[in-house]
């Protein structure tokens, strides 16, 4: 028996008993669906944030606090960075302003605080994420563009002043396109003349890159006044065209390791921001994936359990097949291409699930989930394995059947 008549014979005694071939196949389908739309939808954040991260311009460096690397060479020995100096507002400070403005690296620069609370306008509200930000931000982050009025100057700093994106104004005004300079609106208890507005150069449809225009400006240093404290949460710069980034953001951290210990701040690049990205991408995927996988498991018990009583059904007609002159190997390929085709099968119509549930992914989040030929390769190598691991004890006890026993088999 050739190949070809072995998959057609698969075939027929697939299609011969539907209910039960699908039945044993809904665990490959929903484990192949789950992997394949997981594997998708993080490769399409990742797509999305490096998108927003290449919009914002060319040679960033972003400095945070903590040692983002987790494990860091210290005078011959490995120590733990602080987990808690990741989300410490009081590392960062003032000085690190001054110092990294004379760097002759540093072209533009600002420092990062959040203001929690809502933006109000007579009956109206918006919760944006009010973000203090120094006059340099809008030339440091270059997808961001004054529309109407203007931007923080230096002699703007601590006064009320605040700068609005289209989603607020939209919220706060009712139309996008309106020109609120000059109104007044209120962000907590305090009243704030809205200076001007900003927008992406160019706009973005996905989730993460939409966030700029869910943002408010104002002053950093009036975010301070109100919340009483010197805090950075965050600084980024520019760096001046003939610098390269990467030695440029080695030469920054040598510089706040003047002041700072080694777990303290981390220096990134958006190469850096791309690469953390994607490990934890590929974490959680993979965390998700191994849960996920468990489908995939009992799905290929269930195939090895329909195949032996495949094998006890089609008894006879094994007998009958060796009689004839069919070896073992012949028996044995027959029936292990017949689960793989089953596996298959599944994977197939979990990769269509999975391509649907991406559909309605994007609609809901703006997220394109990306399955591509790796992905597709991926379902395939699955569906092959299961069907090859789960297949083979089956095929082989099939094999080995005496021809004159199976003869007799009623």
């Amino acid at each position: 028996m050739t190949i070809l008549e072995a998959i057609k014979s698969g075939l027929i005694a697939i299609w011969s008993n539907k209910i039960r071939s699908f039945l044993t196949m809904l665990g490959m389908i929903i484990g192949v669906s789950s992997v394949i739309t997981l594997v998708s939808i993080g490769k399409g954040v990742y797509n999305d944030v490096a998108s927003i991260v290449s919009d914002m311009g060319t040679n960033l460096v972003f400095i945070v606090s903590g040692d983002i690397s987790g494990m860091t060479q210290s005078g011959g020995g490995n120590y733990a960075a602080n987990p808690a100096n990741f989300i410490k507002a009081d590392i960062l400070k003032k000085e690190d302003l001054v110092s990294l403005k004379a760097m002759p690296e540093v072209k533009y620069l600002s420092a990062m605080n959040i203001l929690s609370g809502f933006i109000a306008f007579e009956n109206k509200t918006a919760y944006p994420m009010i973000v203090g930000v120094q006059p340099d931000a809008v030339q440091t982050i270059q997808n961001l563009a004054v529309d109407k009025g203007r931007f923080f100057t230096e002699s703007d700093d601590g006064k009320n002043y605040i700068v609005l994106t289209p989603n607020q104004i939209e919220a706060l005004f009712g139309d996008k396109d309106f020109d609120p300079v000059g109104k007044k609106v209120t962000v907590g208890k305090q009243e704030f003349e809205v200076l001007g507005t900003v927008k992406q150069k160019k706009q973005q449809t996905n989730i993460i890159s939409s966030d700029f225009d869910n943002m408010a400006f104002i002053p950093f240093e009036t975010v301070n006044q109100i919340s009483g404290s010197t805090q950075i949460m965050r600084i980024f710069c520019k760096i001046n065209d003939e610098f390269d980034a990467k030695d440029s953001a080695e030469k920054i951290k040598s510089k706040l390791l003047e002041t700072h210990t080694k777990d303290e701040v981390s220096v990134l690049t958006q190469e850096d921001m791309l690469d953390m990205m994607s490990s934890i991408l590929n974490i959680m995927t993979m965390m998700i994936t191994a849960i996920a996988s468990i489908s995939l498991i009992v799905g290929g018990v269930g195939i090895m359990n329909i195949m032996l009583v495949s094998v006890t059904e089609r008894t006879k007609e094994i007998g009958i097949r060796k009689a004839i002159g069919a070896t073992d190997g012949e028996i044995m390929k027959q029936f292990l291409l017949e689960a793989i085709i089953l596996t298959m099968l599944g994977g197939a119509i979990g990769v269509g699930l999975a391509y649907g549930a991406g559909i309605i992914f994007k609609a809901q989040t703006s997220i394109q989930a990306v399955i591509d030929a790796q992905t597709i390769l991926l379902a395939v190598g699955i569906s092959v394995g299961i069907g090859i691991i789960f297949g083979l004890f089956p095929a082989v006890r099939a094999s080995k059947k005496d021809p004159v026993d199976a003869l007799r088999y009623e």
